[in-house]
C-alpha cells in the first residue's frame, strides 16, 4: 500500500512538473492569415522576407500593397484574418476606422502599427495614432526621429537599439550582445486622460516595452514642425532608453507599436544583418517572437476549456486513483 501511495505521489508531481514547464518557441505560428495594409502613405512597400518565411510556415500573407481601404475593409469583413500590419499608413479624413476597431474587438486579433522617422516630412505620426485611440490603446508613436550618435550602423540616423526590457515576451528572447536596426525610426510613448506621458519609467497596466534604445539616444525635429506630436522633443532634457518596440494586450488581442516597420525588407530590419557594418543583429528573432507569444499566449483557443498541459497530467493522476482504489477493493 505504502509503495502505491508513493508511486501515485511521484506521479502526480511529474505531472505538475509538466504543468509548470513551458517550452520554447522553436517554429514559425501556422494556419494564421496575416495581412499588410500599406495604402497611400507607407513608404516601405517590400515584405519578401517576411512573407516567404511565414507562408512557408502554412500561414496565408496578403501584401495588400495596391489596395483601397475599401478593399482592405472587404477582407476584414469577410475573411478571417488573424494580423493586420500598418505601416506608416495615413488614413483620409473620409475614411471610417470603425471596420479596423470591430475586426479587433471581435477577439484574438493582432495589430501592429509602425511608424517612422519625420525625415522630408514622409511620415506624419498624427495620421496613424487613430488607428490606435480608435482600438482602445494607451500607445501612441512620437512624430519626431530618434538619433544615436553612438549605437548606430555608421550613422546616426541607423539607429541599433541595445536594450531587451524584463517583461515575459522579451524574457523569451534568447539574446547575448542585444541588438536590432531601426533605420530611420521613431520611438512610443503613451497617454493618460489625454495627456502624453513619458513611457521609459512608468509602469502601465497590459503594456510590456520590449526593445529600448541605447542610453544614449536624444530625439530630435528633423522636419522642423514643432507638432503636438513631437513629445520626447519636448523633455529631451533626459535623453536615452527611448521605448522603440513595445505591445500592448486588450482583451484577447494585442497592439504592437514600433518606431519603424520591423517586418519589412527595408534596410534588412527584418533580417540579421546591418546594411553598412554587416553585424549580426535580431530583427527578425524580435519580431517572430512577439507573433509566437500572442498566438500560443493570448490569441489562443476558447479560455473556457482546459489547457491541454493541465488536462493530461491531471488525467494521469486520476486514473493512478483510480487503479490504486481498484487494487485495493
Amino acid at each position: 500500500m505504502k509503495g502505491k501511495l508513493m508511486l501515485s505521489t511521484s506521479l502526480f508531481l511529474v505531472a505538475l512538473m509538466l504543468m509548470g514547464s513551458v517550452a520554447p518557441a522553436s517554429s514559425l505560428v501556422t494556419g494564421k492569415t496575416f495581412v499588410i495594409y500599406t495604402g497611400s502613405g507607407a513608404f516601405h512597400q517590400d515584405y519578401n522576407g517576411f512573407y516567404g518565411n511565414y507562408t512557408g510556415a502554412g500561414n496565408t500573407v496578403i501584401n495588400a500593397s495596391d489596395f483601397t481601404y475599401d478593399a482592405l475593409v472587404a477582407i476584414l469583413e469577410n475573411t478571417t484574418v488573424d494580423a493586420l500590419f500598418l505601416p506608416g499608413n495615413e488614413f483620409a479624413d473620409n475614411e471610417s476606422l470603425t471596420p479596423i476597431k470591430t475586426w479587433f474587438e471581435s477577439g484574438k486579433k493582432l495589430l501592429w502599427v509602425a511608424g517612422d522617422s519625420d525625415f522630408g516630412g514622409y511620415f506624419v505620426s498624427q495620421k496613424l495614432n487613430p488607428v490606435l485611440e480608435t482600438v482602445g490603446s494607451v500607445l501612441r508613436l512620437d512624430a519626431g526621429a530618434v538619433d544615436d550618435p553612438v549605437s548606430n550602423d555608421n550613422a546616426s540616423y541607423r539607429v541599433v537599439a541595445n536594450q531587451l526590457g524584463d517583461g515575459p515576451i522579451a524574457s523569451t528572447i534568447d539574446a547575448t550582445d542585444f541588438k536590432m536596426i531601426f533605420h530611420g525610426s521613431t520611438s512610443v510613448y503613451y497617454v493618460e486622460n489625454g495627456t502624453p506621458k513619458d513611457l521609459r519609467n512608468a509602469t502601465v497596466d497590459n503594456v510590456e516595452v520590449v526593445v529600448k534604445s541605447s542610453k544614449d539616444a536624444k530625439v530630435i525635429d528633423q522636419d522642423l514642425s514643432a507638432s503636438s506630436g513631437d513629445f520626447y522633443v519636448t523633455i529631451n532634457e533626459t535623453t536615452g532608453n527611448y521605448p522603440m518596440l513595445v505591445t500592448e494586450t486588450i482583451g484577447d488581442s494585442m497592439v504592437v507599436v514600433s518606431g519603424e516597420a520591423n517586418f519589412a525588407d527595408y534596410k534588412n530590419m527584418y533580417g540579421n544583418t546591418f546594411e553598412v557594418s554587416r553585424e549580426f543583429h535580431y530583427g527578425s528573432i524580435v519580431v517572430d517572437a512577439i507573433i509566437t507569444y500572442f498566438f500560443e499566449k493570448i490569441g489562443t483557443a476558447d479560455s473556457s476549456f482546459l489547457p491541454f498541459n493541465f488536462v493530461v497530467p491531471f488525467s494521469i493522476f486520476m486514473a493512478t486513483a483510480i487503479f490504486i482504489r481498484k487494487r485495493r477493493n
